[in-house]
């Protein structure tokens, strides 16, 4: 146990997996430690329970969580469902954090975090100056009854980036009518053979983006439509040329397939119209449908009439709010702590095979707020090359920093 730590006052905000890992690590360390969840622990992973994950068993635990539990819930190189995720890992690891002292506060929003004596515009980093690593922060959260105030020595921000899903139009804006249009409109991936069948296997769909999680919806669909579902598939794409990377020997197989059967797709697929090269102008809505307007890279409109559902698969971004206070900097591009934003770009930024990333080191982590760190998939911003594995190695890191 760190006599750096030892009885130091952790928030650590968002109960995902990196958020239950960096609970367990402080704690480990000898740390108070409080974990802050707006909903329910791993809710957002369940959100998606249905999808199968890429990579298996073992590159989704975090070590100082296996620690405490004692070992993997299932064999190494089983691949889970976001369902088995949550409940075989993330719940039993959150029932072993509460048995260890870590108080887990569900249902609680952290709204802001602060500096208990300072503004944000004070203080500002001169040579010798210690006030903000001196002044306590302040984290204002919203609970199920009532607001709090909680004080903390360390705050980390876990809070990931899935409840903060990007518009639909183009330039990155909300199209002219998305808003009005939200009914119509499913941000998140729906579990299309499932519970959420009656809505997709009749009328026309649309799914807007050429990521994987556009194409897990797509191959979903596809899937549905060879089971019989009725529904008329269009997918709108930014890309003119789209296709999906393959890598030699793979060993995230599900990827490869994906990817394999995705480039079937594009290439041609009965039942599937392809819309690339296009963005989303404007929706609107008639006889209970909504109208996409599309734009193609000539400038040339096109109209796509009639959707019944939008899966919107245009990524996701930070919330910012949280730490508006702080004096934190964030990468233009991608809204991402800027020290670890710079260190991927010179490494190569977000392109080629995720799994070949290397650790920036810990110092990347750092901001000009003493204390406070975003770990997970938020410290990625914009970008889509997280991986869980990433994550468990910032904590580590930061619990290094930190003095443990």
């Amino acid at each position: 146990m760190s006599e750096g730590l030892r009885g130091r006052r952790v928030a650590v905000i968002g109960a995902g997996p990196v958020g239950l890992e960096a609970a367990a690590r402080f704690a480990e360390a000898g740390a108070s430690v409080t974990l802050l969840e707006q909903g329910l622990v791993g809710e957002a992973v369940a959100a998606w329970g249905h999808v199968r994950l890429f990579s298996p068993w073992k590159m989704n635990c975090g070590p100082s969580g296996l620690r405490l539990l004692g070992a993997l819930p299932a064999e190494a190189e089983a691949f889970p469902t976001g369902a088995a995720f949550v409940a075989d890992y993330l719940h039993p690891l959150a029932a072993a954090l509460r048995l260890r002292g870590v108080e887990i506060v569900e249902k609680s929003q952290v709204v802001a975090v602060g500096r208990q004596t300072l503004l944000k515009g004070e203080a500002i980093g001169a040579v010798g100056d210690r006030r903000r690593e001196q002044a306590i922060f302040r984290l204002i959260v919203d609970g199920p009854a009532t607001e709090r105030v909680l004080t903390a020595d360390i705050v980390i921000d876990a809070t990931g980036t899935w409840s903060q899903p990007n518009w639909l139009g183009r330039g990155g804006l909300p199209a002219p009518g998305e808003r009005l249009a939200a009914a119509f409109l499913t941000r998140h991936l729906p579990d299309v053979v499932g519970a959420a069948r009656k809505r997709f296997d009749f009328g026309r769909v649309a799914v807007v983006g050429g990521g994987y999680s556009a194409a897990t919806a797509i191959a979903a669909l596809v899937e549905l439509r060879a089971a019989g579902g009725a529904a008329e598939l269009h997918w709108v794409l930014r890309d003119p040329s789209p296709s999906y990377a393959r890598f030699e020997d793979d060993p995230l197989t599900g990827r490869d397939a994906l990817s394999a059967r995705m480039n079937e797709v594009l290439r041609g697929e009965a039942g599937v119209t392809i819309h690339a090269g296009c963005e989303v102008e404007a929706l609107s809505i008639s006889a209970q449908r909504v109208n996409l307007s599309l734009t193609d890279g000539a400038g040339a409109e096109h109209l796509l009439p009639g959707c019944s559902e939008v899966i919107c698969a245009t990524g996701y971004r930070p919330d910012l709010e949280l730490c508006r206070e702080l004096q934190v900097h964030l990468c233009y591009a991608s809204e991402g702590p800027m020290k670890l934003a710079a260190a991927m770009l010179a490494a190569g930024g977000a392109g080629g095979d995720c799994l070949a990333q290397e650790s920036p080191g810990a110092e990347v982590l750092r901001s000009p707020e003493p204390n406070f760190f975003v770990v997970g998939a938020k410290s990625y911003g914009r970008g889509s090359a997280f991986l869980l594995g990433m994550g468990y190695e910032q904590v580590e890191q930061v619990v290094g920093l930190c003095g443990g």
